[in-house]
């Protein structure tokens, strides 16, 4: 039987480093009276003698966390892990620890499962939680506001306002509006929209961006051409089984997301289709399955490294105390790429 190893103890930090326990403790925590030097030092046998803080003493000592935590519902293969690295890039440049917490693959929304992870979460009493507000059960939220009557600081990124925190809004609905109005802006009247879910996202949804756009331009909604239905590669299929079937198909698509579209272009192919000669399409997100899709794709961008400085600068702001107003809201916009996807008709 292998022998289970001896934790290293603080006392055995303390003796080893040659200062007091209580030194010791206020150097890992980087109290302001504990000089660099011995700062340093115990921090550097602490590594060397993989010693690991025990958090609810921590608690119970008074000392300061410096953990912020990454929540989300689950993780996605595109955007919502890029979103999610970027933040903690930033988080953890200007000193925290920042580990990720989520509930699985993105695709699966368990609400039991959810405010489990949250209340778990809750209890550790990380210094702030950083969430993205997609799919938040209201059990969830019941959690996530007691975290906050207890000294917590929340920070909310994505498409759906949590009123009781600073949230980054991805507007969904200006970026779906600038994909349809370039298709419009190229002689195109008759364009359809495929998502993700039947559920708006954002405040106003995309689908009232898509509908914005048709109304400037004098064109028509026509809710045959509003699909929906499946994730990425699985909904670009679906898109292109559905639009071969049609009598009378749109000359242009918006398309969520680049990964959608790229599927929805290479099923197109196999039927002896082409992309932009028989359609049209505006993708989303500009990831690289966009820049080398059989047909590069025309998209518009996912702002996230926008979303991640608004994020830290909220953050930031509250924990320095350098703001300690009501809860603002910041909105973030994605950017037009233009390649090979889209034709003038």
């Amino acid at each position: 039987m292998t022998a289970v190893k001896k934790q290293t103890k603080l006392v055995d930090l303390a003796k080893a480093a040659g200062v007091a326990k209580s030194t010791a403790s206020m150097a890992l925590s980087g109290h302001w009276s504990i000089n660099a030097d011995t700062r340093e030092r115990v921090r550097r046998i602490a590594d060397e003698l993989g010693y690991e803080a025990n958090p609810y003493a921590q608690r119970l000592g008074g000392q300061r966390s410096r953990t912020v935590a990454l929540l989300s519902n689950g993780i996605d293969r595109s955007t919502g892990r890029e979103k999610l690295l970027a933040i903690q890039e930033r988080i953890t440049a200007i000193g925290y620890d920042v580990p990720i917490y989520a509930g699985g693959d993105a695709s699966s929304h368990d609400p039991a499962r959810q405010v489990k992870l949250i209340a778990e979460l809750r209890r550790l009493m990380p210094l702030a939680i950083i969430f993205h507000n997609a799919q938040i059960a209201p059990e969830s939220l019941a959690e996530l506001k007691l975290y906050q009557e207890q000294g917590g600081t929340l920070v909310a990124y994505g498409g759906e306002p949590f009123g009781e925190c600073d949230n980054v809004l991805i507007d969904a609905n200006e970026n779906m509006y600038r994909a349809a109005k370039y298709l419009l802006e190229q002689g195109h009247r008759n364009i359809g929209l495929c998502e993700h879910f039947e559920k708006p996202f954002g405040p106003t949804g995309r689908l009232d961006g898509f509908r914005r756009a048709l109304a400037e331009f004098g064109a028509e909604y026509r809710e045959e051409w509003w699909f929906w239905g499946g994730l990425f590669e699985r909904n670009g299929a679906m898109l292109a089984e559905r639009f071969l079937a049609l009598d009378e198909r749109p000359t242009g698509l918006c398309i969520v997301n680049d990964y959608s579209a790229s599927s929805f272009v290479n099923c197109l192919s196999r039927a002896g289709f082409s992309v932009p000669r028989d359609v049209s399409i505006v993708a989303h997100d500009d990831g690289m399955a966009a820049e080398y899709c059989l047909v590069p794709l025309t998209t518009v961008t996912h702002p996230i490294a926008e979303t991640a400085v608004a994020v830290e600068r909220y953050l930031c702001s509250r924990l320095d105390a350098s703001y300690d107003g009501p809860a603002r809201m910041s909105p973030v916009y994605g950017e037009l790429v233009v390649r090979e996807s889209v034709r003038r008709v």
